[in-house]
């Protein structure tokens, strides 16, 4: 069997010899080992704190949690607007780039008291806007430190266009416009809306001049 029942003997008045037997499913059945005491360590259990930090959320306010043995995570109440919640993170610097220690209601061991940070995250997508390929969309973070949350724009060159030159990405579709940013460049994020849509800025290629002569 794969149980096990814990027990509690009284090995005071007993004068002769005392062992201690295994049992397992294996064919060679029990196996016995002597012993002289038995010592039992009482461990009391220890209740730990978690603090709930909500890294510059816009709503919602969270009560500590106390437990001594691994118990799950409460239901994120923090709301932040143009960001969803990713997680937690250990420390703001994890939280800045991503890095989630714990999901949403997760088990958490509270084998120490912690600060548990919500992770913002928030979602660029790319359209090639008439043109031709695939980009995969760019998640990026809220930095508490500057008060938004930015990444480095994929550089385009997986769209291509027929008679067109890629000439950045822009926030609106169609041909009509300029480029709001650069390929490669930086996208500092508004907070208006959790995903964002970039479109490839398309500039037509010069009219090849024919000059005929008689």
């Amino acid at each position: 069997s794969n149980s096990c029942v814990s027990q509690t003997v009284n090995l005071s008045a007993y004068t002769g010899a005392r062992k201690i037997r295994f049992r397992d499913t294996r064919p060679s059945g029990a196996h016995e080992r002597t012993i002289s005491d038995i010592e039992v360590t009482c461990v009391t259990a220890v209740n730990r704190t978690v603090t709930f930090n909500g890294n510059g959320n816009t709503g919602g306010t969270m009560a500590n949690q106390t437990a001594s043995t691994a118990t799950n995570l409460p239901n994120n109440a923090f709301t932040k607007t143009g960001y969803t919640f990713a997680g937690w993170a250990t420390s703001v610097a994890n939280a800045t780039n991503g890095t989630v220690a714990y999901s949403n209601q997760t088990s958490y061991p509270f084998s120490a008291d912690a600060t548990l940070y919500a992770v913002w995250q928030f979602n660029v997508a790319y359209n090639n806007n008439g043109g031709t390929g695939t980009i995969t969309s760019q998640n990026g973070y809220f930095n508490s430190s500057t008060g938004n949350g930015s990444i480095t724009l994929n550089n385009g060159a997986a769209f291509t266009r027929t008679d067109y030159t890629f000439g950045g990405w822009k926030t609106t579709s169609g041909d009509a416009g300029t480029a709001a940013y650069s390929g490669g460049g930086t996208y500092t994020h508004s907070g208006s809306s959790a995903t964002v849509t970039l479109y490839a800025h398309w500039i037509a290629n010069p009219t090849p001049t024919v000059t005929t002569t008689t």
